[in-house]
């Protein structure tokens, strides 16, 4: 009969088995006075010390909260789910639905996250705030102004964003705007 195999003990050597590094180099820049200690962690004979995992996961270029998660969940389960609970963060209806639109969207690409970014996606939610609250004015308008957000060569999303915040005043005042004719 075979013994499972420690999730902790396989992320630590998938890491170390991915890692350029040497063995003796990742016990130096973790600390260990000698590699025998991550060699007796590899086959089991000691557990992975929770104190030492922000270390190891720098020196072999990991993320370290997944392997303190990892650690956690089979070394102290109990504490883990505590843990878990308290700091799992609640979502709202819509902040579900949003992040799953960006999830459905993006699929397995990673969008950058720059300042233009950053600012059209603050931009709009502060628009859909104002427009829930009935508070949308000329404030919220400019604060998603296609100046601020894009570069002079992206012509074609600053024009579409133009006729975004053109149909959000259009609502707001009630009244039809002629793109072509808006100064």
């Amino acid at each position: 009969m075979t013994t499972p195999v420690s999730p902790t003990l396989a992320f630590l050597r998938d890491a170390i088995e991915q890692s350029p590094k040497t063995q003796r180099e990742i016990a130096r820049d973790v600390g260990f006075s000698s590699p025998n200690a991550l060699s007796m962690m590899k086959t089991g004979e000691c557990k992975v010390p929770i104190s030492r995992i922000p270390a190891l996961a720098k020196a072999l270029d990991v993320d370290s909260q997944e392997f303190v998660k990892i650690a956690l969940r089979e070394y102290q389960p109990e504490i883990w789910m505590v843990i878990d609970d308290l700091m799992r963060m609640r979502l709202t209806e819509f902040e579900a639905e949003f992040l799953g639109s960006y999830a459905y969207i993006c699929g397995d690409t990673e969008l950058p996250w720059d300042e233009a970014i950053q600012s059209l996606v603050y931009g709009l939610l502060r628009l859909m705030r104002d427009r829930h609250l009935g508070t949308i004015g000329k404030a919220a308008m400019h604060e998603v102004s296609p100046e601020v957000m894009f570069e002079e060569d992206d012509a074609v999303t600053r024009e579409l964003l133009e006729l975004r915040v053109l149909e959000a005043r259009e609502k707001q005042e009630g009244r039809k705007i002629d793109p072509e004719n808006e100064s």
